[in-house]
Parts: structure tokens; sequence; C-alpha cells
């Protein structure tokens, strides 16, 4: 995980200790250094910049990330407030059309 080491005392305390932290002006260094790997990118939250760095010395495939699919399934409360939503915004576009 790369970050502002500073920053993560208090959640550092509380996650799993096989996760590894690294200080974020190391990203360019520790992707270099990666070499002969299969690396899974999705092109819409990777840039084209640490897509070049990773395609130098490894296999990259692109692939959309799992990650998008379970945001899209709705609880029961979320579809419930998103119709209020919609009606409250359907009565505001209607007034203003008005």
């Amino acid at each position: 995980m790369f970050s502002k080491l500073e920053k993560l005392e208090k959640i550092k305390k509380i996650l799993p200790k096989n996760i590894k932290f690294y200080d974020e002006d190391s990203i360019d260094k520790k992707l270099k250094s990666l070499e002969k790997y299969n690396i899974w990118l999705d092109n819409l939250s990777c840039s084209i910049y640490f897509k070049n760095l990773l395609k130098k010395k490894n296999r990259v495939v692109e692939r959309i990330d799992p990650i998008y699919f379970f945001k899209s399934i709705k609880n029961p409360t979320e579809i419930k407030n998103t119709k209020k939503t919609h009606i409250i915004d359907g009565a505001a576009l209607t007034k203003f059309l008005f």
C-alpha cells in the first residue's frame, strides 16, 4: 500500500501485519523494480505513466477491475433512497420547467 506514512500510524494497528506500507514518493522506484510478473491492470483506474513503467519488464494484462461489478449491486436501502431521490429530482425539474 502506498501512502504518506505519517498518516497511517493509527490504521496500521488494526490492519493485518502482512500488509506492507510504502511511502508514496517511492512508488516509481518500487514499480521499476518489479520484473517478470503478470500484472492485471484496469485502463479506467491506472495511469498511462504507471502502465508504461510496468510494461517495460512485465507482462501487462488489461482487464476491468472486478470490484466495479460489486459496486453496482445495490441493497434494498440504496434502492429505496434512489427512488426517493428520483421523485424529488423530478419534482424539482418540473417546478423549474413550469
